[in-house]
């Protein structure tokens, strides 16, 4: 059986949850799919940075599920980025302390 293409895109477009949030976080995170994306743009792969760093293989795949600031910041320096830009959630904004005039 043949779907069509924008069957998926509708359905996908329409799921609520989706739009709201993901199971790895903010929904202003970048899937690991544009990662990925953008590694292979740059000649690399998640298994290639891994090794280069020292990792097994699939060390840095796990970053699209858990919170790995080292690994992530391995990413997002291959990227030419930091880590905030790519995970927003994971990386909450720091609000400064106001000084009390005496």
């Amino acid at each position: 059986m043949i779907v069509p293409v924008f069957f998926f895109v509708t359905v996908a477009m329409s799921n609520p949850k989706s739009a709201k949030q993901t199971a790895s976080g903010d929904a202003r995170d970048w899937p690991s799919a544009r990662i990925a994306y953008e590694l292979r743009l740059r000649g690399l792969t998640y298994r290639k940075l891994s090794l280069a760093n020292g990792y097994c293989g699939g060390a840095l795949e796990q970053t699209a599920r858990r919170h790995l600031p080292r690994w992530e910041a391995i990413i997002a320096e291959a990227l030419g980025m930091r880590p905030e830009q790519i995970w927003p959630s994971r990386y909450p904004r720091r609000q400064r302390r106001r000084r009390r005039a005496s």
